[in-house]
């Protein structure tokens, strides 16, 4: 089965390093995703990475479409000056694979 992942990218509206504040909000809008992403069975969030004002979420499943449908809401919520979506069609290790940015 060929896994799909979505990352999502959230800018936190800073520089460098987010505020303890940021953070936490992050973590729950985390634990959020992960019980949309539970009750759809869509796939599931394996992580992020913080830097240069922002985090990028990673979730991966079997349809990028439907990840992102199960957790877009959740992410437009949220309270950040900016927000994308990558989604990419295709094993991280297919060169060929497809990939589509969005703004959310």
């Amino acid at each position: 089965m060929t896994e799909q992942a979505v990352q999502i990218g959230l800018d936190l509206d800073g520089e460098g390093l987010p505020t303890s504040e940021q953070v936490a909000a992050v973590r729950r809008l985390e634990r959020s995703i992960e019980a949309a992403i539970a009750a759809d069975d869509t796939g599931e969030l394996d992580g992020d990475e913080f830097g240069g004002g922002q985090v990028t979420l990673y979730l991966y499943g079997p349809d990028a479409d439907r990840l992102l449908a199960s957790v877009e809401q959740l992410v437009k919520d949220f309270p950040a000056a900016d927000r994308w979506a990558e989604l990419r069609y295709g094993d991280l290790d297919d060169p060929s694979a497809l990939e589509r940015r969005i703004q959310l």
